[in-house]
């Protein structure tokens, strides 16, 4: 019956974890859906994303895609708005350099202010102006960028919307905008890049309710027009990027997708909006058509960036202002390189004009460029090549001594000269300095640089230093460098993304590139939080989703209720798990499930671009086995309530505990086998003690004696078996093993006999029971509360003795019965603490001990080696050792037959101490032996007659 009732119990325990554990995934999936939630979890999101370039890198970055900024100095030297003739020139300089598109995530919604350009205004002549001489000087920047969109058929324009969030379709066909016979013809206008849906599919994507749209001219000479929208989250972070919206029955296109679409040569009416994904059917990337790119979506066909990094560390960045500057000397440049080109190959040809002129007309650097380009620079490379042989052939030369020994210019004429020239001179001699360092040192920063050199700072050697660096990177110094003069526009060290590498702007940069051109100055409307920064330019996010669209390296998150099932499963398997482990145990199994699981999450992130959940699992396996292991705790204290409630009065505290532990230890019968040490105690005469008192004295001395016992015990972690009147049983050595159980038990006799004096002391100081002492006394009693114990070592069975209804937690065996028989022995030798040479072996040499006798106790054939306990080694007086050693010769010679030489140790023993009862008790054996000698066969074993 009790088994069964353990199964049963055990079954309910089961299915209450597996409920728990269910409970608890069911719960936090619940809390999946909120916006908490989400924003926790997306927190873990952002940290992927970091260890992701930490411990991989990261993804692939198109070189043909970049951006152009419009950031603080362009703000600073052209303010803000730029006028739009800043654009229109921009597109006509990235066009002729050969640039394939730029998306402007700018809005051009009304026309812009007709103006007179200072710089116009100084071209006329005379201090008056006629009427129409103003009028031509009006310019129509509108006009500019329109014309230079259709000329370069590159630009795609942007346009916004207003979202009705969480808005049904009915309420966006009852609150469309009223629109304007403008706004309604620059809708039509929009068809190309937009296409019809059936509205009853309408509620798959956004829905707007209104359109801000371009100028109609703009829409007209647009390559594409798309949509500008930061999806930051509920969180303020921007993860998503939406693709197409609804409106008015038409959907409408992100300008990401638009450009995307148009690279890979999909038109927009083609592409497909299925479930989870977008599809962009025969899709040509890198010159070979793909049979389709699926864009994986979630919500409201919107997808994850796949942010490279932050805006600045990521692509190719390229300042407006560099742009335009480098634009501006580029022809400069390209007459620059062919004259020392010509001037290291053909040095002839160099020197004549005609020659020179013809050599040009016939190369591909300078075919295009005007024969007044090419002639400047012919002189500048001319000039500057003698500046650099005179200056290695002497560094100290200064510029007044170069003009007076190589052109001969008198003293007098020198000023304007050195004007002209200083600049040229000095570069030069500025660079051969740098170009020296660098040959030496080619990994020196700019700063290494200056510091190298006496009375130089960054800003002045920085752009030559980034120069001759490239020229040393690349394929080292040549003479087709020389002279060192250079018309390079760089890009310094630091400045807008690319890792911060310093380098120089090349045709090369704008080839066949994909431009996004936007606001990236600091304190303008267009930044936005990313999971790189708090403040990035929202231009980074159409770059990184055309860059994800073109490789495909999409990410994905597992759908919400794929998330909700892991977490119900780990629900139950923790509620399997756990409670097959104690509370430690089960924590590391836990923590291995939690950094399983966390590690798969990563690796699934890295690897396959697959976000998971990892808040809500991991909050689940937390939850659950938190909730397990307070329900075990509370069915535990429960089971402590019940058990301590039923026998904390009646067991010893150690029995009651491991009851606690093993509450089914209440009902399992049966013991373990093992050595252990047992005690008995009996107060002598206490039958005459109980005759003279009162029931209430007589109940308030045993209360007060049992008590101090008791707690000496327990101090030697003793565990108390049963009181029978004053006697006391107790053992050492469970439920708790110990190896020192004899050890143990031994000083506890001797602390305890230690305490029957204190209390006879106490009993004196008090006049207690002073009729029952004194009567003691006159009687020859010898000691009021004398207290024999008797204590054996060997192997015994403990553990619950009795039936299913009334059980004992005790101790049985020949051993216990030993124990037993030496406490009711010490009477017979007048001695209080009598223990068993098992007993002594296994405590070893910590007491002082007298070899008292070999006995026979009834019941046992064979002889015990019996000892008196004297007290702890230290402790005792020299004078009871005298007595001892006394005693043990005279016990030698009892051994031996020597009857008279025996007495007469023992009455010397008396004379020492008067009251020693083995001294008084020997005596009379062996009188008794010299009236009556034993057979020869005795073995001087005494034989006792009483239990």
């Amino acid at each position: 019956m009790a088994e069964e009732e353990k199964q049963k119990n055990e079954k309910q325990q089961d299915w209450s974890h597996l409920l728990i554990g269910i409970a608890s995934g069911v719960a936090i999936a619940l809390f999946s859906m909120t916006h908490l939630y989400q924003d926790l979890e997306s927190s873990s999101y952002d940290f992927r994303f970091l260890k992701r370039n930490d411990w991989v890198g990261q993804p692939k970055q198109m070189r043909s895609v970049a951006t152009i900024d419009i950031d603080d100095a362009a703000l600073q030297e052209h303010g803000w708005p730029l006028t739009r003739d800043k654009h229109a020139d921009l597109i006509n300089t990235i066009s002729d350099f050969g640039a394939n598109m730029i998306g402007f995530d700018i809005f051009f919604y009304e026309p812009s202010e007709q103006e007179i350009s200072p710089e116009d205004l100084e071209m006329l002549e005379g201090d008056s102006f006629s009427r129409a001489d103003l009028t031509n000087l009006i310019r129509d920047h509108d006009k500019e960028f329109v014309a230079a969109a259709r000329k370069t058929h590159i630009v795609y324009n942007a346009q916004t919307f207003e979202i009705a969030e969480g808005r049904s379709l009915q309420f966006t066909q009852e609150n469309l905008r009223a629109r304007s016979p403008a706004k309604d013809a620059a809708v039509a206008d929009l068809a190309p890049f937009s296409t019809p849906i059936d509205p009853s599919k309408a509620e798959r994507f956004y829905l707007a309710t209104d359109m801000e749209v371009p100028l109609h001219d703009y829409i007209q000479s647009s390559r594409g027009v798309g949509f500008a929208l930061p999806k930051p989250d509920h969180d303020g972070i921007v993860r998503h990027y939406r693709l197409a919206l609804y409106y008015d029955g038409r959907i409408y296109f992100s300008l990401g997708l638009v450009m995307a679409c148009d690279y890979m040569d999909v038109p927009l009416d083609k592409v497909q909006f299925e479930d989870g994904y977008i599809g962009l059917p025969n899709a040509t990337i890198e010159g070979q058509t793909v049979r389709e790119v699926r864009i994986p979506t979630d919500g409201k066909y919107e997808m994850l960036v796949n942010w490279a990094g932050s805006f600045n560390e990521t692509y190719r960045h390229l300042p407006y202002n560099l742009v335009m500057e480098f634009a501006a000397t580029e022809h400069e440049n390209r007459a620059l390189k062919f004259a020392k080109n010509l001037l290291s190959e053909t040095p002839a040809a160099f020197e004549d004009d005609g020659q020179y002129l013809e050599a040009a007309s016939t190369t591909a650097l300078a075919a295009d460029l005007d024969p007044e380009t090419l002639i400047g620079a012919k002189h500048i490379v001319g000039d500057c090549f003698a500046i650099e042989q005179a200056l290695t052939l002497n560094p100290d030369l200064t510029v007044e001594e170069f003009l007076k020994t190589t052109f001969g210019i008198p003293e007098d004429e020198l000023p304007p000269v050195v004007e002209v020239f200083s600049s040229f001179f000095n570069e030069v001699r500025d660079n051969l300095k740098v170009a020296a360092i660098l040959q030496d040192s080619p990994d020196l920063s700019v700063s290494e640089v200056a510091d190298r050199l006496d009375g130089y700072s960054m800003k002045d050697i920085e752009h030559n230093v980034i120069v001759l660096k490239s020229l040393i990177d690349g394929d080292g110094l040549s003479d087709k460098h020389r002279p060192l003069f250079f018309l390079d526009q760089v890009k310094a060290e630091g400045l807008h993304g690319e890792g911060g590498k310093a380098r120089v702007i090349t045709r090369d940069e704008f080839d066949g590139t994909v431009f996004f051109y936007g606001l990236t100055a600091t304190g303008t409307h267009d930044l936005n939080p990313t999971p790189f920064g708090a403040r990035e330019a929202m231009l980074g996010a159409h770059v990184n989703v055309f860059n994800t669209i073109l490789t495909q390296n999409f990410l994905s998150r597992l759908p919400p209720w794929q998330n909700g099932l892991i977490m119900v499963v780990l629900g139950v398997l923790i509620g399997f798990l756990v409670p097959r482990f104690k509370a430690i145990s089960g924590a590391l199994v836990i923590l291995v499930l939690l950094s399983v699981y966390v590690a798969a999450a990563i690796l699934l992130f890295l690897q396959f671009e697959l976000w998971i959940d990892i808040l809500g699992p991991v909050t689940t396996l937390t939850v659950g086995y938190l909730s397990i292991t307070l329900y075990n705790y509370v069915q535990k204290e429960k089971e402590k309530d019940f058990v301590q409630g039923a026998f904390g009065h009646y067991l010893d505290p150690k029995v009651v505990d491991q009851l606690v532990e093993n509450p089914d230890l209440v009902t399992q019968l049966g013991g373990d086998q093992r050595v252990m040490t047992v005690f008995f105690s009996d107060i002598a005469s206490f039958s005459t003690i109980s005759e003279n008192v009162t029931a209430v004295e007589l109940v308030e001395l045993l209360n007060e004696y049992l008590t101090e016992m008791c707690e000496i015990i327990a101090i030697h972690n003793g565990t108390i078996d049963k009181f029978e009147g004053d006697a006391i049983m107790a053992f050492w050595g469970a439920p708790v093993p110990m190896h020192d159980h004899a050890q143990a038990a031994v000083f506890a006799c001797v602390d305890m006999q230690q305490k029957c004096t204190e209390l006879r002391e106490k009993f004196e100081r008090e006049n207690r029971m002073v009729e029952l002492r004194k009567m003691w006394a006159d009687q020859g009693r010898g000691e009021f509360l004398r207290v024999r114990m008797g204590v054996n070592t060997g192997e015994m069975v403990v553990g619950n003795l009795g039936s299913h209804t009334r059980v004992d937690y005790t101790v049985m065996g020949d051993a216990v019965n030993l124990a037993s028989r030496l406490e009711g022995a010490g009477k017979a030798y007048g001695i209080t603490t009598m223990i068993s040479d098992e007993t002594l072996r296994a405590a070893g040499d910590i007491c002082e001990v007298r070899t008292l006798d070999s006995i026979r106790v009834v019941g046992k054939d064979e002889p015990v080696q019996v000892y008196e306990v004297l007290g702890r080694k230290g402790e005792v007086d020299k004078s009871k050792l005298d007595v001892v050693g006394i005693y043990e010769e005279g016990f030698q010679c009892y051994a031996g037959r020597k009857w008279d030489e025996a007495i007469a140790h023992f009455e010397s023993g008396l004379k020492l101490d008067p009251e020693d009862g083995p001294c008084n008790v020997f005596i009379e054996r062996c009188r008794e032996m010299k009236l009556s000698p034993p057979l020869e066969s005795w073995d001087a074993v005494h034989n006792l007659d009483a239990k």
